[in-house]
């Protein structure tokens, strides 16, 4: 597990650098950059040992999907977001 520590805190690290990239797809209105951003999350965040990432980054791609080309103003994928937000900030505590 030690060998993971390092691979695990550089997929950590770059949670901000994501954050700053989801908030500026949500400013300029552009779910296909969010969508783009969250599937990357869906696709590793259970294969890095968090699992509700992966989830809740599904959760809103599947709303994003749903609402269209406004999605990045639907409530849906606005609570999915910041659900996901919290989960990627617990994340960034637990290895601080």
């Amino acid at each position: 597990m030690d060998s993971f520590l390092p691979l695990l805190a550089n997929y950590v690290g770059g949670f901000a650098q994501q954050e700053e990239m989801m908030d500026r797809a949500l400013e300029q209105a552009d779910p296909v950059e969010l969508r783009s951003l969250v599937h990357k999350l869906k696709g590793t965040g259970a294969g890095y040992g968090y699992p509700d990432i992966s989830t809740w980054a599904g959760t809103c791609e599947a709303a994003l999907i749903q609402a269209g080309p406004g999605g990045t103003r639907d409530p849906a994928v606005l609570a999915a977001h910041s659900e996901l937000r919290v989960l990627m900030l617990r994340a960034k505590m637990t290895l601080g």
